[in-house]
């Protein structure tokens, strides 16, 4: 079964966020998605602003596209998932207070949500991304750590065969595409 209906009818990846919890306190904006760059990272349109890339907030997949960097096992997969859920798509971007507005390579921090999904923990629950804190602790956590939980008891996506957990080594001789 293709992974966006397999996580529609699971559940996987819907936001536990309420209007009233510190991560949707902030700005939200619906902006189209134009390309998909890597597993946490977008290029989207802002109406009236033009293009901006997103990087996903607590988050970090397999590198595919980084100078010099071989592409890492794992990477493909997360990459093509992300396209899948949410390439071409109008998308929600939501700023945490906690968080700054831009990394160090000037990309938007954001969570990303198409409908009820948390596009963040629908890449950590599959096992494709690891939750990570780079700027301080982020206000959806908790809520990551626990899909990170779930996906490494269960070996789901870079938790199993091949990479085995180790997302940021290069690709095995089998590959790092498992699916």
């Amino acid at each position: 079964m293709p992974l966006v209906p397999l996580l529609l009818l699971t559940g996987i990846g819907f936001s536990t966020a309420t209007a009233g919890d510190s991560g949707r306190s902030e700005k939200a904006e619906k902006v189209r998605v134009v390309r998909v760059i890597d597993g946490d990272t977008l290029e989207v349109k802002i109406e009236g602003a033009g293009r901006r890339d997103v990087r996903l907030i607590g988050i970090d997949t397999p590198e595919t596209v980084k100078p010099r960097t071989p592409v890492e096992c794992g990477g493909k997969p997360a990459a093509r998932a992300l396209k899948r859920l949410v390439d071409g798509e109008r998308v929600r971007l939501i700023t945490d207070r906690r968080q700054n507005d831009r990394d160090r390579f000037g990309r938007l921090l954001r969570y990303v949500e198409r409908g009820p999904m948390d596009i963040g923990l629908a890449q950590v629950e599959a096992g494709l991304a690891k939750a990570v804190s780079f700027g301080g602790r982020f206000s959806r956590f908790e809520n990551y750590r626990q899909a990170e939980g779930r996906a490494t008891g269960s070996q789901r996506g870079s938790w199993g065969r091949p990479c085995r957990g180790d997302f940021h080594h290069p690709r095995t001789a089998e590959g790092g595409d498992f699916f």
